[in-house]
C-alpha cells in the first residue's frame, strides 16, 4: 500500500481507485473488529459499510492521515458507540409492555456461555489504559502482528 498521507490525499481529491484500495485493505478487518463488539455479523457489515459510504461522501473534508489503521479503527469504534446509543434510544422508546415481546422475538445470536465470556473479556479489556486496549484489540481481535501494530501506532 502506498504512503498513507498520499492515499488519503488522493481520496480527498476524488480518486475512486485510492478509495477502493483503502476499502479492500480494511473492510474485512474492520468488520471483524465491529463483530467482536456487537456479536452480530450483519450489524458489523452494515456499520462498516455505512462508515465507508460516509467517508466517501465527506471525502472533501478529509484531513491528512498518517496512520490510517488507527484513524479507521477509531472512527469505526465511534460508529459502534453511535449505533448502540441509537439502539438504546429505540429500546427506551418502546412501551414497557412491548419490551417483553421485543425480547422474546429478538434473535438469540450467541450461546449464553459465549456471551458471558465476551462480557468478561470486554470488562477486563475496558480496565486497560486506552493505548493498551487498542493494542490488545488490534493484536488479539484483528490478528495483526506486534510489529504491524507498533508501526501503526508509531
Amino acid at each position: 500500500m502506498q504512503s498513507p498521507d498520499l492515499l488519503f490525499n488522493e481520496i480527498k481529491n476524488g480518486s475512486r481507485e485510492a478509495f477502493e484500495r483503502l476499502f479492500r485493505e480494511y473492510y474485512a478487518p474492520l468488520v471483524r473488529f465491529v463483530f467482536w463488539q456487537t456479536g452480530q455479523r450483519e450489524t458489523a457489515e452494515d456499520i462498516v459499510a455505512a462508515f465507508f459510504a460516509k467517508l466517501w461522501q465527506k471525502r472533501a473534508l478529509l484531513d491528512p492521515v498518517q496512520v490510517p489503521g488507527a484513524y479507521l479503527y477509531s472512527a469505526v469504534k465511534n460508529a459502534v458507540i453511535d449505533y448502540r446509543r441509537a439502539l438504546q434510544n429505540k429500546l427506551n422508546a418502546i412501551e414497557p409492555d412491548d419490551r417483553s415481546a421485543a425480547a422474546v422475538t429478538a434473535p438469540v445470536g450467541e450461546t449464553v456461555e459465549n456471551k458471558e465470556l465476551m462480557e468478561l473479556l470486554e470488562r477486563a479489556t475496558e480496565t486497560l489504559p486506552l493505548k493498551r486496549k487498542l493494542i490488545f484489540r488490534l493484536v488479539k481481535e484483528e490478528g495483526l502482528q506486534c510489529s504491524e501494530v507498533a508501526q501503526m501506532l508509531s
